[in-house]
């Protein structure tokens, strides 16, 4: 099984890398990806850097895509934001599935039509309950995870209200569409299960340090991911 990281963590000069040189891999969140999930037999996993200049892979290179998180808000229309709309229209026509995450939830999201705005008393970040629906109590990317479920969140918008034809799987008070399952295979998620608490919060080390301390170890994210995985054996 081949599975592609798309790294979109933001246009070059909009945030600060060096916030997280003590990482192995720096800010490459792919990187940290494969190195997370390396474990997992019969998986091999490939990462590109959309943000910072790569095409998005061919849906014929790999089984599985995942999209990671952003700095950027989508409303900035970088070509490889635009890149990324088209990339979409293309993957949909391959039936090849799709989990976007973050900042990769929102442009999924705003393809299918949905409006993205600012998160209530933004930035919401830290270690934070979901309320699963019955569809996501019963949906196959939450087996083995408890509700509510516990997640890392570092957002200052959101996904104001579900697209057309979206399933809503998680929600919280103040994010109606926390995860969302699509046709085809294609989930999307407003919070970070393919990170770490520590990334999380080295994050706000220089922008908010005082946020650094509201993540904690949890183990849902790696069993999301894992679950993601797993429904491409079905």
């Amino acid at each position: 099984m081949r599975v592609y990281y798309l790294s979109i963590m933001g246009e070059p000069g909009t945030y600060d890398p060096d916030v997280y040189r003590a990482l192995e891999g720096g800010d490459h969140d792919g990187l940290w990806f494969a190195r997370s999930f390396a474990h997992l037999p019969g998986v091999e996993i490939a990462s590109v850097r959309v943000s910072h200049g790569d095409p998005p892979p061919a849906a014929e290179q790999a089984d599985a895509f995942i999209l990671g998180g952003s700095y950027n808000s989508v409303h900035d229309d970088y070509p490889w934001q635009r890149a990324l709309h088209a990339w979409f229209d293309h993957l949909s026509e391959t039936g090849k599935p799709l989990l976007a995450i973050c900042g990769g939830h929102q442009l999924v999201c705003q393809y299918f039509g949905a409006e993205v705005t600012g998160v209530e008393g933004a930035p919401l970040a830290g270690t934070l309950p979901v309320d699963l629906t019955p569809e996501g109590q019963a949906s196959d990317l939450f087996q083995g995870i408890e509700n509510p479920a516990h997640f890392h969140f570092a957002n200052y918008e959101h996904v104001a209200a579900p697209p057309p034809g979206a399933t809503v799987l998680a929600r919280t008070e103040v994010l109606p569409a926390a995860a969302l399952a699509f046709e085809g295979g294609w989930y999307s998620v407003q919070f970070h299960p393919e990170s770490g608490a520590e990334s999380l919060a080295v994050s706000w080390a220089k922008e908010r340090p005082d946020l650094a301390a509201a993540y904690r170890e949890v183990e849902t994210g790696k069993r999301l991911i894992e679950n993601f995985l797993g429904t491409l054996d079905d």
